[in-house]
């Protein structure tokens, strides 16, 4: 029988929601140990208490993981613009090259250095290898194998004319 006055349902939620033992819930709320107990055996208090707290470490490893990829965006972002803008600056080197004489073998070798590690930083950043070879897995964020290749030729051939 249920006394009167007793609000079991905000009793088990302070329980099920809390790290407190049922005596201290019991006690917080007037009632005795040995009714707590009860209750709790019964309804599977424990049980919900467990579930309640899987719930919520799963919502909290789930807003870590949605921060991190948040961060892990605007770092790749930051990172395709650096790579684009040393593309760009290397491609204005090239075009103001009048011909082949105004760039010497170091410079030339230091350039191509350049657009390498610009390649490779927006292939990670795109979540691509940073080899000729194709895309990492899909879900990691790959890029069409094709389009990396196309890049390449595109580099190659202007690296060539000079």
């Amino acid at each position: 029988m249920q006394r009167s006055g007793i609000d079991w349902n905000k009793i088990r939620l302070a329980y099920v929601h809390s790290t407190k033992s049922f005596t201290a819930i019991a006690a917080e709320f007037g009632v005795t140990a040995a009714a707590a107990a009860k209750r709790c055996e019964r309804e599977g208090w424990v049980r919900l208490r467990r579930e309640a707290a899987d719930a919520l470490a799963m919502q909290a490893e789930q807003e870590i993981e949605r921060r991190r990829l948040v961060e892990l965006t605007k770092w790749n972002e930051d990172d395709l613009r650096m790579a684009s803008a040393l593309r760009a600056r290397v491609a204005r080197q090239l075009a103001a090259a009048k011909d082949a004489t105004d760039i010497g073998p170091a410079q030339l070798r230091q350039l191509a250095g350049v657009v390498e590690s610009a390649q490779r930083v927006g292939r990670l950043a795109l979540g691509a290898t940073t080899e000729n070879s194709g895309a990492a897995p899909a879900s990691a964020g790959a890029v069409d194998p094709v389009t990396v290749e196309a890049v390449n030729e595109a580099v190659a051939r202007a690296l060539g004319s000079i």
